[in-house]
């Protein structure tokens, strides 16, 4: 005899499959780039953001910017993990922020030297700040490209 089955259960399975029924792909569902994608922006992204503040050494509108990444970059990843409908517009929110967040860093960096009328520009800022760019980059064309994105979530960014 069939054991009763918890409708939330059932229904939260129906909606979003694992393995497509038709097709047999395996490409649905939170694995591989995209598990990878969650682990940091989950885990990693806030712990780094943590560290960064317990260091002490930065200024309070430092400390409130790690604060508001860390915390968008948690939100994205669990909304991602658990397959919720707002996972991608918050993960699109996140990464073209993070975008956003480096370019103004950087044109910041070169005002301020440039502001103080100084003949030698301060490379390690200036890197700092670059080094911000490539990870939304990256992960903005995988959001835009990926197969198993638009099997698990019915589309891509």
């Amino acid at each position: 005899m069939d054991e009763p089955k918890d409708a939330a259960v059932v229904a939260k399975k129906e909606f979003i499959p694992e393995i497509d029924e038709l097709t047999g792909n395996t490409l649905c569902g939170v694995r591989g780039w995209l598990l990878l994608f969650c682990v940091l922006t989950s885990i990693v992204n806030p712990l780094q953001a943590v560290m960064l503040i317990a260091n002490g050494k930065q200024k309070p509108m430092e400390i409130l910017i790690a604060f508001i990444l860390a915390g968008t970059s948690c939100l994205a990843g669990v909304l991602l993990w658990r397959r919720s409908e707002r996972a991608l517009e918050m993960t699109k929110y996140y990464l073209y922020g993070l975008i956003v967040f480096g370019c103004l860093a950087f044109l910041l960096t070169l005002m301020m030297d440039v502001h103080k009328a100084s003949t030698i520009v301060n490379m390690e800022k200036i890197a700092d700040c670059l080094m911000i760019l490539p990870f939304p980059l990256i992960w903005t064309v995988y959001f835009k490209k990926s197969e198993r994105l638009r099997l698990t979530y019915g589309r891509n960014f």
